[in-house]
């Protein structure tokens, strides 16, 4: 998901976010309801003499929470782009550590990345701050409008060579 947000003539931002699937409210209900699945079934078993399964059935449980727990933090990701007339400020918020690039529009370029379909798969913002790629967890139409946005700003775009590498 794609936000732009103008600030004014001069600065334009743009916030990078992973469709969420699942809400935070959501990922509550569904612990909460398999752990009242969990309490009856557990209870089922024990009134029937079968409570060798309980543990079983917790480790199912747990599983279920653990991979919803890291749904939850790769949803969390987000990326912010700052386009003003004379930097680009570009800061990512992953597993909840922050990372800042400042770029100088003067020494900037940037690069798209495809693959052996030509499907666009990310941009890379390569300048004086070194290099750094955006928008791993978007579409490729979102990363076309994130490319739009970007060329109406006056940012420009180099494709990378064929052998995979990339560099400034």
């Amino acid at each position: 998901m794609v936000t732009v947000k103008e600030n004014g003539a001069r600065a334009t931002s743009l916030v990078l976010e992973p469709n969420r699937s699942l809400t935070p409210e959501s990922h509550a209900g569904i612990v909460v309801g398999g752990l009242l699945v969990f309490g009856l079934f557990s209870f089922a078993f024990v009134v029937i003499g079968v409570w060798m399964v309980i543990p079983f059935i917790a480790l199912e449980f747990a599983l279920l929470v653990s991979v919803l727990g890291l749904v939850q933090v790769r949803c969390s990701t987000k990326e912010r782009l700052l386009i003003d007339s004379n930097y680009v400020v570009v800061d990512k918020l992953v597993k909840g550590q922050s990372w800042v690039w400042r770029f100088e529009r003067t020494n900037l370029s940037l690069l798209v990345a495809r693959d052996e379909m030509d499907t666009i798969r990310h941009i890379s913002l390569c300048g004086t701050a070194g290099l750094v790629e955006v928008g791993e967890f978007l579409t490729e139409s979102e990363l076309k409008g994130v490319l739009k946005g970007l060329k109406a700003k006056g940012l420009y775009v180099r494709n990378p060579s064929f052998d995979g590498v990339m560099s400034c």
